[in-house]
């Protein structure tokens, strides 16, 4: 997976000076541009989209700011500045290809979306139900859980959890998963615990992970995906059980729904 989409052309940036009170470009959102014009060519001198699979956007935004002074031009680009595709966009900076060279350009979407499974899981190799069994390390199952937090929340974590940090009810889940599978040779790996008593778990085999991988995404009425856990029942622990349960993503964090 890559970690950092952002790159910056540091040589063409110290080189023009930009000003200070040009906006930030990585506090911009996800899929931004900056291009500033040379010599009557494009030059991408902040680029937060190029390394995002398959990406696209509901409509993009053009904004320009003076190279000097950092002041915005808010009736500088035609259409208001907001245009169908990105194709468009960009040829509206190309209009300025002979008499924009003190100007900055921010290509901005609005309603990014971009293939987020083919970006986490990029270049892995897969197996299959039918191919031998394949035994995870645990590097790899931290590796995996980190990169499933990534997917669902945004936010890559530590993919361990913090037994320190628990709370009554969540130690006691943990504790029955433990348990649950305490005479398994080969074990799921734990990674995280919502709604105080459904611990999420990575299975010990690779060849496990495209199917629990593909229900991450199961949308539905409400629902945002689905993830393997194991349910804790506190009143009639004899009940719990493992399998698949249904999420939704609130603020970045994970809403157990079903």
């Amino acid at each position: 997976m890559k970690k950092n989409t952002k790159i910056f052309n540091t040589e063409v940036i110290e080189r023009l000076a930009l000003s200070d009170n040009i906006p930030p470009f990585d506090e911009q959102r996800n899929g931004t541009q900056v291009i500033m014009i040379e010599d009557g060519k494009k030059t991408v001198i902040y680029d937060d989209y190029s390394m995002y699979c398959d990406a696209d956007a509901r409509k993009w935004r053009v904004e320009a700011y003076n190279r000097t002074d950092g002041r915005k031009y808010d009736r500088l680009c035609m259409c208001g500045g907001v245009y169908p595709t990105r194709k468009r966009a960009i040829a509206e900076i190309d209009r300025f290809a002979y008499r924009g060279k003190n100007l900055v350009f921010f290509v901005l979407p609005i309603d990014f979306t971009y293939d987020k499974k083919a970006m986490i899981w990029q270049g892995e190799e897969q197996y299959s139900c039918d191919d031998k069994l394949v035994l995870a390390t645990k590097k790899e199952l931290v590796e995996e859980s980190k990169k499933r937090m990534k997917f669902m929340t945004d936010r890559m974590g530590s993919g361990r959890i913090n037994r320190k940090k628990l709370t009554k009810a969540e130690a006691e889940a943990l504790a029955a998963f433990d348990e649950f599978q305490k005479y398994r040779e080969d074990k799921c790996y734990p990674y995280a615990i919502i709604g105080g008593n459904a611990v999420l778990y990575v299975s010990p085999y690779k060849n496990d992970w495209k199917a629990e991988r593909e229900c991450l995404d199961m949308k539905g009425d409400g629902i945002d995906g689905c993830v393997s856990a194991f349910v804790y029942n506190s009143i009639t622990p004899e009940t719990s059980e493992k399998g698949d349960i249904f999420f939704k993503i609130i603020s970045n964090t994970i809403i157990r729904v079903a």
